[in-house]
């Protein structure tokens, strides 16, 4: 549940902080309204000029799609919410904030001046203009609606002598949508930015009645844009996109200042070639992760790395070789009793449907029981050794050592 919570917990933080400062900080917001405003401003050009950098479509959509929103609100909705237009306007502000997130959230990484950006943008900007263009025939349209009882009132009514505006259906709107957008976060089809957003989204609603809310809101929304967006980018440079472990780069900058007391490990994964062409690529994707998972558990204070190819390593901070050897030895144990379960490439992926389709005697047939090992080599820094490169050079030497040796063991 930690680890599930762990991606939002920055920008709940910034929610909260937000809310915080509503609540207690009215004084310091009245006289800093315009300063908070521009600032807002200047992060959202900065956050847009990032993310088309970056190649980060989804979020330039994301940050055009907030300040939008801020514009309107700041240029039509400072007005009593009693007159149609204006909660025609908060409602379809209401539907369209979420519906346009998931819509670019889902926008694969072409180019950014590709014509399908362009056109993503016109989907959600029509309705918009539509409602800026024919407001007085959308605004009859809704009083008729209302006035009929075709839609029960407590769906549409605003309340905002009871200290919240968003009448129940957008509530209940909000729910689902939330629910959606973490369902497709679990399966990595969208970036925890969007349930924030919408969390973001639906307190400003509720409490849309309150001085500076829609600002800070705006500032907000853009700084976890900004925050997230930033993160992705740190991800993409020295995270491993396979295994989601420090890459090659990330370990070189972290060998440097390591200090007079450092333990450095290369380990390699036995046979992998064979492997891979025995089971193929696909399953040899999942031995580096599985490979990857278990290395990630290392304890002792080691900080692990995907090297290149199946070519790992450890480092170990401020550690003598002797204590880093019960710790790598566990590593290795625990990939050589990890059991991995290989299905046929023509099994169904529904259970039930191969079930129907396969005798036991064939059901029984049609996984495999499979495991790998590692060769490790551990080198420490040596009296008057300056160049760390130099003790990962040793490591790797021993590395062929183990190798040398039978495999599946640790030499030093």
């Amino acid at each position: 549940m930690t680890a599930r919570l762990k991606p939002y917990l920055v920008g709940l933080f910034i929610i909260a902080f937000v809310q915080w400062l509503l609540e207690t900080q009215t004084g310091f917001l009245k006289g800093s309204f315009e300063f908070l405003k521009w600032s807002g401003y200047g992060l959202l050009i900065l956050t847009l000029v990032v993310s088309v950098h970056f190649n980060r479509p989804v979020y330039a959509h994301l940050i055009v799609i907030v300040g939008l929103q801020y514009y309107l609100i700041q240029n039509f909705l400072q007005v009593s919410l009693n007159e149609a237009i204006t909660q025609v306007l908060f409602l379809t502000l209401a539907v369209w904030f979420p519906l346009s997130g998931l819509l670019v959230s889902n926008v694969p990484a072409k180019p950014m001046k590709h014509w399908f950006q362009a056109l993503i943008a016109s989907i959600y900007l029509t309705p918009l203009l539509c409602i800026v263009t024919f407001s007085d025939a959308i605004s009859a349209s809704y009083v008729g609606l209302t006035e009929s009882g075709f839609v029960p009132g407590f769906l549409y009514a605003f309340w905002p002598s009871e200290g919240w505006v968003a009448p129940v259906g957008v509530v209940c709107a909000y729910v689902v949508f939330l629910m959606a957008s973490l369902t497709l976060v679990r399966f990595r089809k969208v970036s925890v930015v969007l349930p924030l957003l919408m969390v973001l989204q639906l307190v400003l609603l509720i409490r849309f009645h309150l001085p500076y809310e829609s600002t800070l809101m705006f500032i907000a929304g853009i700084l976890l844009v900004f925050v997230y967006l930033l993160q992705q980018s740190w991800q993409l440079v020295y995270l491993d996109e396979l295994t989601g472990l420090p890459g090659r780069r990330a370990m070189n900058e972290s060998l440097q200042g390591l200090g007079r007391r450092y333990t450095l490990a290369m380990m390699d994964v036995d046979h992998f070639k064979k492997f891979n062409d025995t089971y193929g690529h696909d399953i040899g994707d999942q031995v580096l992760k599985m490979v990857a998972a278990r290395i990630g558990e290392v304890g002792g204070g080691g900080k692990p790395f995907r090297y290149g190819g199946e070519e790992f390593a450890i480092v170990f901070q401020g550690k003598a070789l002797g204590e880093t050897l019960v710790h790598l030895e566990a590593v290795r144990n625990a990939i050589e009793n990890y059991q991995m379960t290989i299905r046929q490439p023509d099994r169904p992926k529904d259970n039930l449907e191969g079930s129907k389709k396969r005798s036991p005697k064939e059901d029984a047939g049609s996984v495999k029981q499979v495991s790998v090992t590692i060769s490790i080599g551990a080198a420490e820094r040596s009296q008057g050794e300056k160049d760390p490169n130099l003790v990962l050079k040793n490591a790797d030497k021993v590395l062929y050592q183990a190798k040398e040796a039978g495999r599946n063991c640790v030499c030093y």
